[in-house]
């Protein structure tokens, strides 16, 4: 299994990062939050990023998407500088 891929997800990193993984399996390329449990940004094979959450439906682990990389991170930005004030 692999290693999983853990970092604080800045806006920077998120730009940065792109999809490591076999493309001909379409294999999961997840990168975790280190500050927020279980939430974390997908990146695809074609580059698409999508922000997502990973939880359990009885013994099976799922990923359930909660927004794509622009918008959303938009509002994520907003609401960490809200906090900082």
């Amino acid at each position: 299994m692999d290693e999983e891929k853990r970092a604080k997800l800045t806006e920077t990193l998120i730009k940065g990062i792109a999809y490591g993984k076999d493309a001909a399996k379409n294999e999961r390329d997840v990168w975790w939050d280190t500050e927020l449990e279980r939430f974390g940004i997908r990146i695809y094979p074609s580059g698409k990023k999508v922000f997502v959450i990973s939880y359990r439906h009885g013994r099976i682990k799922r990923l359930k998407t909660i927004g794509g990389h622009g918008a959303l991170t938009h509002l994520l930005i907003h609401k960490s500088q809200a906090d900082v004030r």
